[in-house]
């Protein structure tokens, strides 16, 4: 057998897929301290943004904007991914989030050894942050 030869990843940028950019913008935007890179307006509406804070980027695009552009892929409750971001202060993160974000998980240690918590966002996205050591 051929061992194939498989190109390396370069980066990897999530799509986050929201019924509403806008709001969404706000939220990572406001409470979590992303800026905003990018913005689409498209007839009165947002239908997809980039949003990036250090080293960290990702996409957000509405619902039907998504649909239309890879039919069949929104179904349902969507898919089941969560997020993990390292940070460089952790605790800073913790305190700025309290009372602006479901929170999941709190700040404590985990398993693996590194400080880490959970959140919901606006949309039902799960966010983890962790320091790393």
């Amino acid at each position: 057998m051929t061992k194939r030869r498989v190109p390396k990843f370069v980066r990897v940028t999530p799509i986050l897929i929201v019924p509403d950019v806008e709001r969404s913008i706000g939220f990572y935007v406001d409470v979590l301290g992303f800026e905003l890179v990018q913005k689409v307006t498209k007839e009165g509406t947002t239908p997809f943004a980039i949003l990036g804070s250090g080293g960290v980027e990702w996409m957000l695009q509405s619902e039907t904007s998504f649909a239309a552009d890879v039919p069949g892929a929104v179904q349902g409750s969507g898919s089941r991914v969560a997020c993990y971001i390292d940070v460089a202060d952790i605790q800073a993160l913790y305190d700025a989030v309290q009372g602006k974000a479901e929170l999941l998980k709190p700040l404590e240690r985990a398993p693996h050894g590194l400080l880490e918590f959970y959140l919901r966002d606006p949309d039902g996205h799960l966010i983890g942050f962790c320091q790393p050591e």
